[in-house]
């Protein structure tokens, strides 16, 4: 969503786009280069930068810079045009699964008035500033002006990707309010340097407002409050709703069914698997500060028990789940980082479709064991494998589809191959010829007798 629909663009023009620089300038630094731009939102880089710069060769315009070539090719490609860089850290490359570290939330508005007419980004600044300070949040840390647009950095303390799930609902949010480009807010995302150019030919510049990142738990909490009447309101519930299915998954207590091959039930027999891990790794079920997972399985346990839990039960469900395995955390961080799970869960019980790829979809996640296992690879060891229902490996799961045949095949009276080939083995050796009889006459005379 451009900034085009909040801001008339017959408002963002000027005669002159200069200077870029607003009115918070008294008290900000100017940002002229890329070194000084790449220093603020990568001050301890400790993974890959993506950086892409405007040329011919395709396949050459991607470039996977480590810490210490960084400092020297922004200086390479200072002054030139059209060069982006990631806000975040990679391994090696610019892929989700491949996401490091998390560094700052950041927010793209643009005009996109084909026209020529200069854009007047300072007040486009101005007024996001404004609409900012309306809604109580922090200021952001920097304002970048990219010749038809601004972007806006809050820096963070650096994180793991276990938080991605807050930290895409805070980029949603600031898309939401701010009127942002919700196709610029993904964790792989390339913004503009600063002192590089714009294709239109102006030159990318900013302004450092704070040079201290915000902790990142403070930070997601202003942008995404928990609202006060909802807290007091579950305090004042005698009762707590539940939901017994819930429970039976806890017990690993299933319902024997037949045929039981709906998505609602793998995702109750993921929901197993999971506390099947949680207890097989501590034996209190109580994840430990520090374990570097705890809130990766929280987000799962709550993403499962949404697919087969009723909607009005889920949060109570949740937060069951948290008071076990997450004692020390409040209601507060266990709806912010579950929060997103429970809005699908509405939207799902409401009738809501999502489209995607052409095609309607239940708006809840839709996590692959593939997924699962390799978000809790540290967790998921050999010896679990044949406890799981759910989260079974492809190459598992062939081989044991193998042995229910074998076994079915057993039960309906078949043999084995062993006993087969035993009880035919006169088609391999062929006695007739050493009787010097016909095949015929072989099995006739042992069909009367059963010996020869």
């Amino acid at each position: 969503m451009s900034s085009a629909q909040h801001i008339p663009n017959a408002q963002l023009r000027a005669s002159t786009i200069e200077p870029y620089f607003t009115e918070n300038s008294q008290r900000s630094t100017k940002l002229l280069s890329p070194i000084d731009h790449a220093s603020l939102i990568h001050p301890d880089q400790r993974g890959h930068v993506i950086i892409w710069t405007n040329g011919k060769r395709r396949k050459k315009n991607w470039h996977s810079v480590k810490p210490a070539d960084l400092e020297p090719l922004l200086a390479k490609w200072a002054g030139r045009k059209n060069i982006y860089i990631t806000p975040n850290e990679f391994y090696g490359w610019r892929r989700m699964c491949l996401l490091k570290k998390l560094k700052s939330l950041y927010l793209d508005i643009d005009c996109h008035d084909m026209t020529d007419t200069p854009v007047d980004m300072a007040k486009m600044a101005s007024i996001a500033l404004d609409r900012i300070t309306a809604l109580h949040w922090p200021e952001p840390n920097m304002i970048i002006y990219t010749g038809r647009g601004i972007h806006l950095y809050w820096l963070h303390t650096s994180q793991n990707r276990d938080v991605l799930p807050r930290w895409q609902q805070a980029q949603k949010e600031l898309v939401q309010q701010l009127r942002g480009d919700n196709r610029a807010c993904d964790a792989c995302r390339v913004l503009r340097l600063t002192g590089t150019k714009h294709s239109n030919g102006h030159f990318v510049t900013g302004e450092l407002l704070s040079k201290e990142p915000y902790d990142f738990d403070w930070l997601i909490d202003q942008i995404l409050p928990v609202k006060r009447e909802i807290i007091r309101s579950r305090k004042k519930k005698k009762t707590e709703i539940r939901d017994i299915r819930a429970q039976r998954a806890l017990n690993r207590k299933s319902e024997k069914k037949k045929n039981q091959k709906t998505i609602y039930d793998w995702w109750y027999h993921v929901y197993c698997d999971l506390w099947t891990i949680i207890k097989h790794h501590w034996e209190n079920n109580q994840i430990p500060i520090g374990s570097g997972c705890r809130e990766n399985l929280l987000f799962h346990l709550a993403n499962a028990l949404s697919w087969f839990t009723q909607s009005d039960a889920l949060e109570s469900e949740i937060h069951h789940v948290a008071k076990i395995v997450l004692p020390s955390y409040t209601s507060d961080e266990v709806k912010t980082f579950t929060s997103s799970v429970l809005n699908r869960a509405k939207k799902s019980a409401n009738g809501e479709k999502v489209i995607f790829h052409g095609k309607e979809w239940d708006p809840r996640y839709h996590y692959t064991k593939i997924g699962i296992i390799n978000d809790l690879a540290e967790l998921f060891i050999d010896e679990l494998i044949p406890l799981m229902k759910g989260l079974v490996p492809d190459e598992v799961q062939a081989q044991r589809r193998i042995l229910q045949k074998r076994a079915k095949r057993r039960a309906a009276g078949g043999i084995s191959r062993e006993e087969y080939l035993l009880s035919h083995s006169d088609r391999r050796e062929k006695p007739w010829e050493d009787l010097n009889i016909s095949r015929a006459t072989y099995y006739r005379r042992k069909a009367k007798s059963n010996t020869i």
